[in-house]
């Protein structure tokens, strides 16, 4: 019985830290407006430079601009935001960041 509590406690605080992490995240990021509506959504995603940072484009529209120092990652990441990272979901997009120290 200790020992399932232990567990489920263990298993609150990584939920609770996974959450945490999550809001302070978005907290730096910036959201472009929303397109308007009648057109139907683009599928996919994609990663590029966009000034300082990272943009995150879907279809043509960018829907995110977050604040990473491109210059101090690995030569290999910076090249591949130069180039374009594609991404079919959102949950992709989030994990990408979160490598990249966004």
């Amino acid at each position: 019985m200790k020992k399932r509590l232990v567990i489920i406690c263990a298993a609150l605080a990584l939920a609770v830290t996974g959450c945490t992490a999550a809001v302070a995240m978005a907290a730096n990021y910036t959201e472009a407006p929303a397109p308007a509506g009648g057109t139907p959504e683009p599928e996919g995603y994609l990663l590029t430079r966009y000034g300082d940072g990272i943009g995150v484009y879907r279809g043509e529209e960018l829907i995110l601009s977050v604040p990473v120092n491109v210059e101090g990652l690995r030569d290999v990441d910076r090249e591949l935001i130069a180039n374009g990272i594609e991404t079919q979901s959102y949950d992709d997009v989030l994990k990408l960041l979160e490598d990249f120290g966004a």
